[in-house]
């Protein structure tokens, strides 16, 4: 989203304009998998992420909910692993 740079993604993940992207092997069914990325906020104040999603070439995508952060002028960590189903 504006107002935050890209720094670095889980599992060979990379940046692709403003969509991270992985190129992952296939899940079999009820199979997961978890990635990452990490991002420094430029800029104090609420941030949203308000169009996210999983897809793929085997089904439709699915969205996910806006997720807010409040950013302050304090360091933090959030851990964020956003539970999509197909």
């Amino acid at each position: 989203p504006e107002g935050v740079s890209f720094l670095n993604a889980s599992d060979s993940g990379y940046l692709d304009g403003n969509t991270v992207v992985w190129d992952l092997d296939s899940l079999t069914y009820a199979e997961t998998r978890q990635v990452q990325f990490s991002v420094i906020a430029e800029q104090v104040g609420t941030i949203t992420n308000a169009n996210f999603y999983a897809t793929s070439d085997q089904i439709n995508s699915s969205n996910g909910p806006p997720i807010s952060v409040l950013v302050t002028d304090e360091m933090i960590f959030l851990p964020l692993s956003p539970y999509l189903t197909p």
